[in-house]
């Protein structure tokens, strides 16, 4: 399968968007207009004559992301190879993470781990233990599946940064010191915190690679990767619903209210496309749920998850480290993808079409100063 040129992409959005975009008054899925939003981009590969096709803008924005990261690396073309070592990294963050909190001890050594500071057994109910445990075997196997097919070309696991790591990642989501440190093993929702913080970012992530590999079966391995780790924020989303107004003591703030922080910092760290929501929908213009309503699946006005390009899932998980050496990866990543280079470069035309055809809208989380920026779309 063979993709136009990101020129094409760009050169075709900017053309419909100087018509001006459609105007949208139902924020619900009912009565949406059919052709809202939609970038006629005609066919997505040369050998398929049936088209044209309408591609959504958050569709059309991704792909264009995708080729910008295909073909703007510094190292040269990236390959299947080079796709599938960065995965091996982000895997070994969460599955280390995973393991260490359902059974205390981490990966075994077939997987070949690195040197993690910060590891222990979480202070779990039963209820919540068994979901860890569920949770670390299946990360567990994504390290392998990884480990099996490359063999002897799959880099090792990184030197990570656990409970430094979260610490950072969380505070700097909040916006202050948390009082005591936050320990992502103290309790369930602090476990579940962290491990929702993690696979979301992995959810996105293995979305936005499948568009970066060749091989098929590579591809559709991938898709299962990306599966999975959508159906395992779900889950962590539906607990943390279930406490959304529990308190998280070493923030003086709600459950709900560190999800939405977390939440806010994702979408800062990845560039100005909205690729992120919390549990209650707060944006109507985007989200295909009323205003207020319950927001178990992150996604856009169709119902169509998110994706993130690498470079977007380095800059979170290195806390916008622009060496990619910072947050859980203290020493960066064992792959060529190993920072985020160029990321308002390579993102230029999607934020180009972005800064034309959405506005940003401020808020301000309670108990802190930190603002957060999401774009969103509507009148």
């Amino acid at each position: 399968m063979h993709f136009y040129s990101a020129a094409v992409f760009l050169t075709a959005a900017l053309l419909l968007l100087a018509e001006g975009p459609a105007s949208v008054n139902v924020a619900n899925a009912q009565g949406l207009p059919v052709q809202y939003g939609l970038l006629g981009l005609g066919d997505l590969t040369t050998e398929d004559q049936a088209g044209p096709y309408n591609v959504p803008q958050v569709q059309a924005f991704e792909v264009e992301a995708a080729l910008a990261t295909k073909t703007g690396s510094p190292f040269g073309a990236i390959t299947d190879q080079d796709i599938l070592n960065f995965l091996a990294n982000t895997e070994c963050l969460e599955s280390t993470f995973n393991t260490y909190a359902a059974f205390g001890a981490g990966l075994p050594q077939s997987l070949r781990p690195g040197n993690v500071t910060g590891g222990k057994l979480g202070n779990l109910s039963p209820e919540v233990r068994e979901w860890a445990q569920e949770v670390a075997l299946d990360e567990q196997g994504h390290v392998r599946l990884i480990r099996e097919v490359l063999g002897d070309r799959s880099v090792p696991c990184p030197d990570l940064d656990i409970t430094g790591g979260f610490q950072k990642y969380f505070d700097n989501a909040v916006g202050k010191q948390s009082n005591p440190p936050f320990d992502p093993y103290k309790n369930d929702i602090n476990f579940l915190l962290a491990t929702w913080s993690l696979e979301e970012i992995g959810a996105t992530g293995d979305k936005g690679c499948i568009l970066l590999v060749t091989n098929p079966g590579v591809a559709n391995g991938i898709s299962g990767l990306a599966t999975s780790a959508s159906y395992q924020s779900g889950v962590d989303r539906h607990f943390l619903w279930q406490r959304r107004n529990e308190s998280v003591p070493e923030y003086n703030m709600t459950v709900h209210e560190v999800v939405m922080a977390i939440s806010n910092y994702r979408n800062e760290l990845d560039g100005p496309a909205n690729t992120d929501q919390p549990l209650y929908n707060t944006n109507p213009n985007f989200i295909a749920v009323p205003l207020n309503n319950i927001n178990l699946v992150p996604t856009d006005i169709r119902g169509l998850t998110f994706s993130r390009t690498p470079q977007q899932v380095l800059h979170i998980v290195t806390l916008g480290a622009s060496n990619g050496k910072g947050g859980f990866f203290p020493a960066g990543q064992r792959a060529v993808i190993g920072w985020p280079q160029q990321l308002m470069h390579m993102h230029a035309s999607a934020i180009a079409v972005a800064a034309r055809d959405m506005k940003c809208k401020l808020w301000q989380l309670p108990h802190t100063s930190h603002t957060s920026v999401s774009v969103y779309t509507g009148s």
